[in-house]
């Protein structure tokens, strides 16, 4: 196993211990091509995970950059002689995925499991959400950002919008915006409380009685 993990892959192993898993991988892009992996998986899953150059050709990774929210998927899945392989010689038998956007980059975090009668997968449908929301936490804090930026006038206005359920069409119309303003609006918003969704960002916002 990997022995050097960094204070995020130590918080997020010792989250997923809770549930009887200490499996993962951290694929970040920066500026589209850039790459680095951190991984608990032994140096050899690591090693032929970048020789195979999975992070392009991977089906998998192809599917978690268009989720926010966390997938399971099998190997069975994916007609694909690289997965098959990489998950037979690593005993891996099932997998959750999800990425999360920052301003410059692009992480897939991915939990991987041998035991699909494990606690975390046999929970993972009926708390989705609160791993999300948990996990976007573990990210949160190992951010060296500052905590937050000053909202203006206009992005509290979205904001506040927002957190009552209207949707950028709608606030367009009534902010006299463009659209695509509005959704300007919404990912410096989004950015300012040091965040990574629109909902973390309105839950934050609200709970520091900005909103």
């Amino acid at each position: 196993m990997v022995d050097s993990c960094s204070r995020l892959g130590l918080m997020l192993k010792s989250y997923l211990m809770n549930f009887g898993e200490d499996r993962y991988s951290l694929l970040t892009i920066r500026n589209g091509m850039e790459i680095d992996l951190e991984t608990s998986l032994p140096e050899e899953w690591k090693a032929e995970f970048l020789n195979r150059k999975m992070y392009i050709k991977s089906d998998i990774v192809k599917e978690a950059k268009h989720h926010i929210t966390p997938f399971k998927w099998s190997p069975e899945e994916y007609y694909d002689s690289d997965i098959t392989y990489l998950t037979k010689t690593y005993n891996i038998s099932l997998g959750i995925s999800f990425s999360i956007n920052t301003w410059n980059s692009k992480t897939i975090l991915t939990i991987y499991t041998n035991n699909s009668e494990s606690q975390f997968n046999k929970n993972f449908d009926d708390m989705a959400k609160l791993h999300l929301y948990n996990l976007l936490s573990i990210f949160e804090k190992n951010q060296e950002t500052p905590d937050y930026k000053e909202l203006t006038l206009r992005e509290l206005e979205v904001a506040n919008l927002l957190k009552f359920g209207k949707t950028y069409n709608e606030i367009s119309i009534i902010l006299d915006l463009s659209e695509r303003t509005v959704r300007f609006h919404t990912n410096n918003i989004v950015e300012k409380m040091n965040v990574y969704t629109v909902k973390h960002a309105l839950f934050k916002a609200t709970s520091m009685g900005l909103i």
